[in-house]
C-alpha cells in the first residue's frame, strides 16, 4: 500500500514538474517577442519606481505630491519605447527639469509685471500660457523635447510647497529614473538575445540524413552552421533498408558492386576469402562495420558481444541476416566517411557517420532516434516531395523534438563551393522561429556575406508596424542586418528577389492551426520556381 502510494506520489511530481518546465518554456518563448518584453517590463519598472519615490516622499515632507504625474508618465516613455526618440536618460532628466524651471521663471516674471510676490498661490492665464512657450522654446533650441515638460511646467505654479524645492525633488527623481532605464537598457535589453534567446542557442549538434539528389550540399549546409560556433559538431547518417541488406548480400557473392543510396562500393564476401569493404582482410565470415577491427586476443569484434553500435533502427541479425547487415553497413559507412573527411578538412568540424536500418516507406522515426542516440539538436534534410506535397517522413520530423531544416538544392553550380554569402529570411511575425532562422543566416553569411529580412504587407498602414518588427528583430544579432518591408504578395517577391540571392530561409508555419493550414497552403507549399537554393525551418527543440 505505502509503495504504491509512494508511485503514486512520484508520478504526480513528474507530471508537475513536466508542467513547469513546459510553461517555463511557453513564457520564455512569449519573452522573445520583444513588444511582450517591453510591456512586461513598464508595468513591472514604472510602478516599483513610483512606488520609491513615494517611500522618499513620505519620509522627506518638502517632496510634492505633484512630482509623480510627470515622472510616471516620462518613465512610462521611457521603458515603452527604449529606441524611440524619447528614450534619452539626457532628454528624460533635462526636460523634466527644464520644465519646471520654466514654470519657475514665468511665475517670477509674471509676479514682476504685476507687482505680486512669486509666492501668490493664484495661477494667471498669461503665467500658464508663458511657461508653456518658455518650455517649448527652450526645450526645443537644446534638443530637450520630452512631453512630460509640459507637465512640470504647469505644475510648478501649483504646488503647495516651496517652489525651488519642487524644481530640485524633479531634478533629483528624474536622475533617479533614468539611472535605472539606463543599467535596464544597457545590462539587459540589449543583450536580451544572450538571456531570453533561447533560439540562438543549441543547434551545435548537426544530424543529416545522406538521401536525396544532391546530399553533398545538404551536408554542407549542415556543416557550415555547425561550425559557426565552438564545440559543435555533423553526423552523418546513411539509411539502409532489408531489401538494400540482401542485394548486398547477393552482391558479395558475386563480388559485383552495389549501388546504395551513399555511393557505389564494391563488395566482396569476407567467408569466401576476399577482402573486407573497408580494405582489411578477410576474416571467419563476421566483421565490424564502420571502420572498426576484431579483438586481436579473442578473434571477436563488436558484433559477437552486443548489436552493431553502427546500426540502430533495427533488431539483431542472425545467421546470413548478420552478414548482410555487416556488408551493407560497412559498404555505406566507407562512402560517408569520405564525405565525413571533406567536410572536417573544409569547415574544421568535428564529423561521425552513422547508419541505421529503416523501413523502405517510413525513415523518419530511424532519422529522428539517430538524432537522440548521437544527442543533435538540429537535423538538416534534403527537400523531398510525395506528388505536389512534402513528403511524409518530412512532416513526422516536424512532429519531433528536434528542431529540422529541410534543403532544397536548386543547382549545386550556383554556390561557390558550398558557401550561401547572400541569405534572405522572410518573416510572418516575431518570435522564437524568426530569431533562430536570422540566427541561421547569420552563421551561413558570415562577416563578409549579406543577410536580408523582409516582410509582405497589404497595405500602407502596416508598414510602420513592421519596420519597427524588423528593426526589433535586426538588433538582436551582431552581425549587420538589411530589412526590406514590400507591398506584395509573398510568393511574387520571393520569386521576383530569389536570383539575388543563394539561399532563402522560410518558417514551416507550424503555429498555424490544421483548418489554416487547410483552407492556404504553407508558403513553402506555394513556392515552387526560385532561382537559389530553399529551405524550411521547423522549431522543435527547447532547452531546459
Amino acid at each position: 500500500m505505502q509503495d504504491d502510494l509512494r508511485t503514486r506520489l512520484r508520478s504526480a511530481w513528474r507530471r508537475l514538474r513536466r508542467l513547469e518546465r513546459r510553461e517555463v518554456r511557453g513564457f520564455r518563448a512569449w519573452l522573445e517577442h520583444t513588444n511582450n518584453l517591453i510591456h512586461l517590463s513598464a508595468l513591472l519598472f514604472v510602478p516599483l519606481l513610483m512606488g520609491a519615490v513615494t517611500f522618499l516622499s513620505g519620509e522627506l515632507q518638502e517632496l510634492s505630491f505633484l512630482l509623480f504625474p510627470p515622472l510616471a508618465s516620462g518613465a512610462y516613455t521611457l521603458f515603452h519605447d527604449p529606441d524611440g526618440t524619447f528614450a534619452s536618460p539626457r532628454r528624460f532628466v533635462g526636460g523634466l527639469t527644464f520644465g519646471a524651471v520654466a514654470g519657475l521663471v514665468s511665475l517670477n516674471i509674471v509676479a514682476t509685471l504685476q507687482g505680486t510676490t512669486a509666492g501668490a498661490p493664484e495661477v494667471t492665464p498669461g503665467g500658464a500660457a508663458l511657461a508653456v512657450a518658455l518650455t517649448g522654446a527652450g526645450t526645443w533650441a537644446l534638443d530637450l523635447e520630452e512631453p512630460a515638460a509640459f507637465s512640470t511646467a504647469l505644475l510648478v505654479l501649483v504646488t503647495g510647497t516651496d517652489r525651488v524645492t519642487y524644481v530640485l525633488s524633479v531634478a533629483t527623481s528624474s536622475l533617479l529614473v533614468a539611472g535605472v532605464f539606463l543599467l535596464w537598457r544597457e545590462r539587459f535589453y540589449d543583450r536580451r538575445a544572450r538571456y531570453l534567446y533561447t533560439s540562438t542557442r543549441g543547434d551545435d549538434r548537426v544530424l543529416v540524413p545522406v538521401r536525396g539528389a544532391h546530399p553533398g550540399e545538404t551536408a554542407r549546409l549542415g556543416a557550415r552552421i555547425a561550425a559557426a560556433h565552438e564545440g559543435a559538431k555533423v553526423v552523418l547518417l546513411g539509411l539502409l533498408t532489408p531489401d538494400e541488406f540482401e542485394e548486398v548480400a547477393t552482391a558479395g557473392e558475386d563480388g559485383r558492386s552495389v549501388d546504395h543510396p551513399d555511393g557505389t562500393v564494391p563488395v566482396r564476401n569476407p567467408a569466401a576469402g576476399g577482402t573486407t569493404p573497408d580494405g582489411g582482410p578477410a576474416g571467419d565470415g563476421s566483421m565490424a562495420a564502420a571502420g572498426t577491427d576484431p579483438d586481436p586476443a579473442t578473434g571477436t569484434g563488436p558484433d559477437d558481444a552486443a548489436p552493431d553500435e553502427a546500426t540502430v533502427g533495427g533488431p539483431a541479425p542472425v545467421g546470413g541476416d548478420r552478414l548482410a547487415e555487416q556488408l551493407a553497413t560497412a559498404a555505406s559507412a566507407m562512402d560517408l566517411e569520405a564525405r565525413a573527411a571533406d567536410l572536417e578538412a573544409t569547415y574544421g568540424v568535428p564529423a561521425e557517420v552513422l547508419v541505421a536500418e529503416t523501413a523502405p516507406d517510413a525513415p523518419g522515426r530511424a532519422i529522428v532516434q539517430a538524432a537522440h542516440d548521437t544527442n543533435c539538436d538540429l537535423i538538416v534534410t534534403p527537400y523531398e516531395t510525395d506528388g505536389d506535397r512534402l513528403a511524409s517522413y518530412i512532416h513526422e520530423l516536424f512532429h519531433s523534438d528536434t528542431d529540422t531544416l529541410v534543403h532544397r538544392c536548386a543547382d549545386p553550380e550556383t554556390t561557390d563551393d558550398g558557401e550561401w554569402r547572400d541569405v534572405l529570411v522572410p518573416v510572418r511575425r516575431a518570435g522564437d522561429v524568426a530569431h533562430k532562422m536570422i540566427d541561421f543566416a547569420t552563421r551561413l553569411a558570415g562577416d563578409a556575406g549579406r543577410v536580408s529580412v523582409c516582410h509582405c504587407i497589404g497595405t500602407e498602414r502596416e508598414r510602420s508596424d513592421a519596420e519597427r518588427m524588423l528593426g526589433n528583430l535586426a538588433e538582436t544579432v551582431d552581425q549587420g542586418v538589411e530589412t526590406r518591408v514590400a507591398r506584395a504578395n509573398i510568393e511574387e517577391f520571393l520569386t521576383r528577389v530569389s536570383r539575388s540571392y543563394d539561399l532563402v530561409i522560410i518558417g514551416s508555419s507550424a503555429d498555424r492551426s490544421a483548418a489554416s493550414r487547410f483552407i492556404s497552403r504553407p508558403t513553402f507549399e506555394r513556392v515552387d520556381d526560385l532561382g537559389c537554393d530553399f529551405a524550411v525551418l521547423d522549431r522543435n527543440f527547447q532547452l531546459e
